[in-house]
């Protein structure tokens, strides 16, 4: 008796993305996102400098620290959507990835969604950034060179 079964190849080895080129996509990422989000940050500031000059000493600081909390927000959300937007497209990579022929893929090689990229970005930017680089320093010792946000979202980072 013949059975009709389908075999699913499924890749065992990748050609991960070095330590090294991922630092120099996150760079050009920095400044991708960086030069925009410094624009609003001066737009926000002659604002906020224009406002403080009629307001008391306590409200100065009031609006000082809500300054800097909308500038911190926008930082980490234009971030967060940045890579979150780039890595789930086709593409699969962020302009900087692209540039250093990289891209971000699930566990079984295929594209991830933008779900899985905005939690492995968020991930990324508030815990293995924020944690003196200890999400990015761990890919220097695991096999598939994970950081601790792709190990948290079950992605890698690979040769295109």
């Amino acid at each position: 008796m013949e059975t009709n079964s389908t075999v699913f190849a499924t890749p065992t080895s990748f050609n991960y993305a070095t330590v090294g080129s991922r630092f120099v996509a996150l760079l050009i990422d920095g400044l991708i996102v960086g030069i925009p989000v410094s624009i609003i940050f001066v737009v926000l500031g002659l604002g906020t400098a224009a406002s403080l000059s009629n307001a008391s000493s306590s409200m100065n600081i009031a609006a000082i620290m809500a300054g800097y909390s909308s500038m911190f927000f926008i930082i980490y959300a234009a971030q967060i959507l940045y890579y979150s937007y780039f890595e789930s497209s086709a593409s699969q990579a962020s302009l900087g990835k692209r540039a250093m022929g990289i891209k971000v893929i699930s566990l079984s090689g295929e594209r991830i969604s933008f779900a899985n990229a905005l939690g492995r970005n968020a991930f990324k930017v508030l815990i293995s950034g924020a944690i003196c680089l200890i999400g990015y320093i761990v890919a220097l010792f695991t096999e598939k060179k994970q950081g601790l946000h792709d190990m948290v979202a079950s992605t890698l980072v690979v040769k295109s």
